[in-house]
């Protein structure tokens, strides 16, 4: 690098301004038409921006070309264009360079040429002026299963104060590697069984465009910046109801920002969430879990009186419609109304639980034998008398 003081000659780019349009010729013609370079780069820079340009130095110390690129800078206040070698040293300033033929920056306003230091500059001054937001930092950890969890599950995520509490349950379904049904979830803050505990529910795929009338999911429209969530505060989330995937979720930290959201990232994965297992060949996917909580029913063998009786007749419908669907017996005839035929099943096995009796003896077939007293007992509700009630507790007043 050439040590050398170099001067920081003021060129007036108005003296070069001739009517003719024309620029001297020889050697200051040279120079002119370097300065007016200088000024096209120049005049594209905001106010008080600087840039290193692709303008290469003049200068040819010991007559070697200079390697050096011109760093130039407008100044904000005189307006002025300063410009350097940034391996030589060379430079100088430029004035009444405004409203001359190679001055840009009218053009630049006007959308007619673009350039990169203004729209930066724009950028800029659009986020400073934007209303400060958050960033949430999540640790969401899967605390309960229909299925035993053998190692500690947790996702870390990172979040934007704008997104909705819809919005975290998509971006807690990707992050649990999870495919989405229109089983229902709800978030919850505040400790269980606490009246003054929230509660948020929502869908999947709620209605985009809901029409009158429609439901309006608490999900859509609550967004984490106005839940007063802080650093260190945790609430649940539980997806289906009917599985109940339960999941704690710590909020790690929450800092301001002023740039764009982005709605939801998922930065961390530990251990592998786990998956129900696959249903068989005609089974109902979504009673699976009630099998798996009270046993299935066979018919050939009959239920347990009491555990029959202890549950809703909702739920000893289900089971019984869960074990056809799953599997017919040989000789069962075709299932042309499962639900009526569950529902006949049921009033014969409640039947036979209330009164404590079983199978009669000679009945080789306890299944067909359910068939014949359950729709005897279907015409008998049909034809006015009491259906088959829960026995009384002797002890009850």
């Amino acid at each position: 690098m050439d040590e050398r003081p170099i001067d920081r000659p003021v060129a007036d780019l108005s003296r070069l301004e001739h009517a003719e349009g024309g620029l001297p010729v020889g050697r200051g013609g040279r120079r002119a038409r370097f300065l007016t370079e200088l000024v096209v780069a120049g005049s594209m820079l905001s106010p008080g921006s600087a840039q290193l340009s692709e303008i290469h130095c003049r200068r040819r110390p010991d007559r070697r070309r200079c390697s050096g690129r011109i760093h130039l800078s407008r100044e904000s206040e005189s307006d002025e264009i300063h410009w350097r070698c940034v391996v030589c040293g060379d430079g100088g300033v430029i004035t009444n360079w405004q409203e001359t033929r190679w001055d840009l920056s009218a053009a630049v306003s006007s959308g007619r040429v673009v350039s990169l230091s203004a729209e930066r500059e724009r950028r800029r001054v659009q986020a400073s002026a934007a209303p400060a937001g958050h960033a949430l930092e999540l640790e969401a950890e899967l605390v309960g299963a229909p299925v035993e969890l053998e190692d500690r599950v947790l996702r870390r995520l990172r979040i934007a104060g704008s997104a909705t509490l819809q919005d975290l349950h998509h971006a807690l379904a990707c992050a649990f590697e999870r495919d989405e049904t229109d089983a229902p979830f709800e978030f919850m803050f505040g400790a269980p069984y606490d009246p003054g505990m929230r509660s948020f529910s929502g869908v999947s795929r709620p209605d985009p465009e809901p029409r009158e009338g429609a439901v309006i999911w608490e999900t859509q429209n609550t967004r984490l910046d106005a839940l007063g969530l802080r650093e260190g505060d945790t609430f649940g989330y539980l997806y289906d109801f009917a599985s109940e995937w339960v999941h704690r979720i710590t909020v790690v930290s929450l800092r301001e920002t002023r740039t764009p959201p982005v709605l939801a990232l998922c930065l961390e994965r530990r251990g592998s969430a786990p998956r129900l297992p696959a249903p068989t060949a005609g089974e109902d996917a979504a009673s699976f879990p009630l099998s798996r909580l009270y046993g299935p029913y066979r018919a050939e063998l009959g239920p347990n009186p009491d555990g029959w009786l202890s549950l809703d007749e909702l739920e000893r419908q289900l089971l019984v419609l869960e074990a056809h669907l799953r599997a017919l017996p040989p000789g069962h005839p075709p299932l042309t109304a499962p639900l009526l035929h569950a529902v006949v099943h049921s009033l014969a096995e409640t039947d036979l639980a209330i009164r404590g009796a079983g199978c009669p003896e000679g009945e080789p077939d306890r299944h067909a034998y359910i068939h014949r007293l359950g729709t005897a007992l279907a015409r008998d509700l049909l034809a006015g008398e009491e259906p088959p009630a829960r026995p009384r507790d002797p002890s009850a007043p």
